[in-house]
């Protein structure tokens, strides 16, 4: 099959790729190994915990699991859990923040890779801006 240009940077081994194949490997083999970081998946108990409950008190309210499972969210995200987040935010810092200044991904990598994308490279009048990280 052949790919777009921007597919083929994919297609090839990149430092992500190598790291989650290490990670996935790692958790694999050896049961008594400790996650210690890579992000996430990871078992910590007390988050594990409240995970378990807040997916039996979804499987419990079958409106709710409906929309969960069968409803779009606007691609923000969801509305509610953005204004929560904006709650928090403003009172643990005294930000400003507005509903509009946040957007949900489903990980750092995908957030990472919009971000760069948005503000890095080629843009429309032609110039092409880089991404300098310390």
């Amino acid at each position: 099959m052949k790919f777009s240009k921007f597919a083929s940077r994919f297609d090839s081994d990149s430092g992500i790729v190598q790291l989650m194949d290490d990670l996935g490997n790692a958790m694999t083999g050896n049961n008594d190994l400790l996650m210690l970081g890579g992000g996430n998946p990871s078992h910590i108990p007390i988050v594990q915990e409240c995970f378990r409950e807040s997916l039996l008190r979804l499987i419990k309210n079958p409106a709710l699991f409906s929309h969960v499972i069968g409803n779009y969210e606007l691609p923000q995200g969801n509305q509610d859990f953005i204004n929560a987040i904006v709650a928090m935010i403003n009172e643990q810092y005294g930000w400003g923040i507005k509903s509009e200044n946040v957007a949900l991904t489903i990980g750092s990598q995908s957030a990472f890779f919009f971000l760069f994308n948005m503000l890095g490279g080629e843009h429309e009048d032609g110039t092409h801006q880089k991404i300098l990280l310390p």
